[in-house]
């Protein structure tokens, strides 16, 4: 299938990027190690890598997604589209996170030039945090912002990592129409790789993360009660 060996490729190449993943990776890393969290957030379709990462087999309990309704799928997606790209908006939602300069924040966008993840990565700046990007350098390059900044978001970054899409996230001709979009899939595979390679590093060291386990294994749902005891209070969504 067509589609295969483009996600197989795509995938190669997103592994190519050892330099950006041991930059996000030490990040998140210190972040960790001084008690702080990993706010995730994305748009549109880009909101379920934010979901990828959070409440699940493997994943870490340090993992804050900012999920905004509006700006998500299941109440009106067209308009979502319209949202992603009115300034001024987000900051007014992120003021009710407490976020600090321990703390990472994950910004995924797959254009990169819309103003509500421009805005996202500089308000999470402005509050000390280190700003770690997932997006298309494809798409971003070739495209003009979407803000009055004239920013893309990878140049607002501490570190940004390229998921391969092409402009337009879809991959395969079909009659002459794309289909076949990358982005979540290479999404899902960078911030993976980025929580196991940190765990790894802090495992080396001694350090002992809470991760959660399948609710559907045994002893799964005893050993998540305990780590959601202490961490329901720093993450209320859980």
């Amino acid at each position: 299938m067509k589609y295969l060996d483009t996600v197989i490729g795509s995938l190669k190449y997103v592994d190519t990027q050892k330099e950006k993943f041991e930059e996000a990776i030490s990040i998140i890393e210190n972040s960790l190690r001084s008690n702080g969290l990993i706010y995730i957030f994305g748009t549109g379709h880009s909101h379920m890598l934010a979901e990828e990462i959070f409440y699940r087999a493997g994943g870490l309990a340090a993992v804050y997604p900012v999920l905004i309704d509006e700006l998500m799928l299941h109440r009106k997606a067209s308009i979502s589209s319209e949202l992603e790209r009115v300034e001024g908006y987000i900051g007014e939602v992120l003021d009710g996170y407490d976020l600090s300069s321990f703390d990472v924040f994950i910004v995924i966008s797959n254009s990169g030039i819309n103003a509500v993840p421009v805005e996202a990565a500089l308000y999470a700046k402005s509050k000390g945090c280190k700003v770690i990007a997932i997006t298309s350098l494809n798409h971003s390059k070739n495209s003009k912002p979407r803000n009055s900044k004239n920013l893309h978001l990878y140049e607002i970054a501490d570190t940004f990592l390229d998921n391969g899409a092409p402009k337009g996230d879809a991959t395969i001709d079909v009659g002459g129409k794309k289909m076949g979009p990358i982005s979540t899939i290479t999404g899902a595979f960078i911030l993976n790789s980025l929580i196991i390679g940190t765990a790894e590093k802090l495992e080396k060291e001694g350090v002992e993360l809470p991760i959660f386990l399948s609710a559907n294994v045994e002893n799964g749902d005893e050993i998540n009660a305990k780590i959601l005891v202490n961490y329901k209070k720093r993450v209320p969504i859980l």
